[in-house]
């Protein structure tokens, strides 16, 4: 209708008044536009602050996993232990053979926990990342994440030794025995059966090195979390400071 009565008043040559239209035309215009881009930064703003909320999530996951962690590190290092003292004296061995059978196989368990890196990986696969308007933040964010990648540096390594640990121990405790202790269940062994574990088990001269160097894997497990734990709960507490001010 303004449209219109713009091309009436030209016609009439009615100035004052085609300014007037112009002038309406054009502020409609501006607030449709401000109005557009309003909505847009609030709903921006509603994406960080998801953002950050679900990366509190992934943390308070990070944080569970590494309790996971360092749980198994400390009963994988107690079968450790007590592979060794058998080896030393093979009486252990004869009084508790289910829990030695369950002890060498479970020394040789590594977990080697890893982050919860969702929302992160959707922040950078979307381009989201401008998303984050504090500078901070996205230093903090990329540098939890960063800490945990150059850490995996050392897992081929960590692998490689945890087969030669398997290739050791390989054929030591009987199939059916092992199928039980695979799944953390106690197995019952014959007489004639640990009397062959026992043999078989202290004529491997390499097993007594492996079994400690993945004691030391259990150690270094525990100290990454440690380190791990700290910077969540750290970048946790940056996150809801964050939330707590942002308008």
């Amino acid at each position: 209708m303004i449209v219109r009565r713009l091309v009436e008043n030209l016609r009439a040559q009615q100035w004052l008044a085609v300014v007037i239209d112009l002038a309406i035309v054009i502020l409609g215009v501006f607030v449709g536009i401000e109005v557009a881009n309003w909505n847009e930064r609030r709903q921006d703003r509603q994406e960080e602050r998801r953002y950050y909320q679900q990366i509190i999530g992934d943390l308070d996951s990070d944080m569970a996993t590494l309790a996971t962690a360092r749980e198994r590190s400390f009963i994988n290092d107690q079968s450790a232990e007590f592979v060794l003292s058998s080896l030393a004296d093979e009486t252990i061995v004869r009084r508790q053979p289910g829990r030695f059978a369950m002890s060498i196989v479970r020394a040789g368990f590594l977990y080697l926990p890893q982050p919860s890196r969702q929302t992160y990986d959707e922040l950078i696969s979307t381009g989201n990342l401008r998303l984050l308007r504090a500078p901070e933040m996205k230093v903090a964010i990329s540098r939890y994440y960063a800490l945990f990648a150059d850490n995996r540096q050392w897992d081929a390594m960590v692998r490689d030794q945890q087969s030669q640990y398997w290739s050791e121990i390989a054929g030591i405790v009987p199939r059916p025995a092992l199928r039980s202790a695979i799944r953390f269940v106690e197995p019952s062994l014959s007489g004639p059966d640990v009397s062959r574990m026992v043999t078989k088990a202290r004529s491997r001269p390499r097993l007594p090195d492996l079994v400690t160097g993945m004691a030391v894997h259990q150690e270094w497990i525990r100290r990454d979390c440690e380190r791990f734990e700290v910077e969540s709960k750290a970048l946790r507490a940056m996150l809801q400071r964050r939330l707590a001010t942002m308008s």
